[in-house]
């Protein structure tokens, strides 16, 4: 997941550096194509590299060991929950009803 999203974050530098670049003319030459693309690829290393050392001082921060708890997806329903929900439904049905709000035919 952070990963996934780092991606993404260096994708958005790469283009704002590369339009920066193409307003200043750097793609004209082939010469000047070859500089501008070494700069960008310079930028976005030393970009990654301050990102990946923020997060890790952040994940320092919040006492990370090494492992992400993640919550459990299957969740089971009590039946509990499962009258509360029903019982709400009900009565806005009724409400509806009988306000006017709905038409059974």
């Amino acid at each position: 997941m952070l990963i996934y999203r780092s991606i993404f974050v260096l994708i958005g530098e790469a283009i704002a550096i590369h339009n920066a670049q193409v307003m200043l003319n750097g793609y004209t030459t082939f010469r000047r194509k070859i500089y501008a693309f070494s700069m960008l690829s310079a930028m976005l290393f030393i970009k990654a590299w301050e990102r990946g050392e923020a997060l890790l001082v952040a994940m320092d921060s919040r006492c990370y060991d090494g492992k992400l708890e993640l919550p459990e997806n299957e969740k089971r329903i009590s039946w509990k929950g499962a009258g509360l929900v029903g019982t709400y439904l009900a009565v806005l049905l009724i409400v509806a009803v009988f306000s006017g709000g709905l038409a059974i035919l």
